[in-house]
C-alpha cells in the first residue's frame, strides 16, 4: 500500500488507507502507544490516549520554518488532543513504540497524565513532536529523524558533498518557486 495513494491530490486519504487506519483504532491501539504518521519527508508522531483520540504536538504557523525564533532556535507549537483520524489524514499510520526493547516506559496511565499535563501553546527544540511522545512513554525525549540526518550530514561533510548538496537544493527550490 502506497501513502501516496490519495484522491487525485485532494489531501483525502484513499479507501484503502481510511480501512487500514480504521482497523488500526480500532483493533491495534492501546492506551499509551506512540503513533508514527508518516508524511513526505518526515513523520508526525502522536501517543494514543483512548477513545479515538490522539495528543501531539504541532507546529502553529503550519509551516515548520514559519514557527522557528530566530534568536532562540524555539519553534512556537501547540499541543493538541484530536481524533485519530483527523491527525492521521491522508497517512498509513503506525504504532512505533520503537524504544520499548531499550527504555523502560512509564504505565499507560502516567504516559496518558504527561500527555495531557503540557496540552496548549508551548515553545520547543528540534525533534519536536517525537520528542514530546517519547518523553511522555519513556520519561525522556529522543528523536531518531534528527539522529538520522545528523548522521547523513556527517557522512556527506566527510565526503566533502555538503555544499554541493546545499548548493543544488537551492537551486531546485528557487526553480520551483519561480
Amino acid at each position: 500500500m502506497s501513502l501516496s495513494k490519495t484522491k487525485a491530490g485532494s489531501g483525502i486519504p484513499s479507501e484503502e488507507v481510511r480501512c487500514y487506519n480504521e482497523c488500526l483504532l480500532n483493533r491495534c491501539l492501546q492506551v499509551g502507544d506512540l503513533i508514527e504518521f508518516p508524511r513526505i519527508g518526515y513523520s508526525h508522531w502522536g501517543v494514543y490516549v483512548g477513545g479515538g483520540q490522539v495528543i501531539h504536538l504541532i507546529c502553529l504557523e503550519g509551516n515548520i520554518v514559519k514557527c522557528c525564533n530566530p534568536v532562540t532556535g524555539a519553534k512556537r507549537g501547540e499541543i493538541k488532543e484530536e481524533p485519530f483520524m483527523k491527525v492521521a489524514g491522508t497517512s498509513k499510520a503506525k504504532i512505533n513504540n520503537y524504544k520499548d526493547n531499550e527504555m523502560s516506559r512509564h504505565s499507560p496511565v502516567e504516559i496518558v497524565k504527561r500527555a495531557k499535563r503540557y496540552k496548549g501553546l508551548v515553545e520547543y527544540k528540534c525533534g519536536g513532536c517525537e520528542m514530546f511522545v517519547t518523553w511522555c512513554r519513556y520519561g525522556e525525549g529522543t528523536c531518531e529523524q534528527i539522529q538520522k540526518v545528523k548522521t547523513a550530514v556527517d557522512y556527506l561533510r566527510t565526503a566533502g558533498l555538503v555544499t554541493t548538496v546545499a548548493a543544488v537544493a537551492s537551486f531546485i527550490v528557487y526553480r520551483v518557486t519561480r
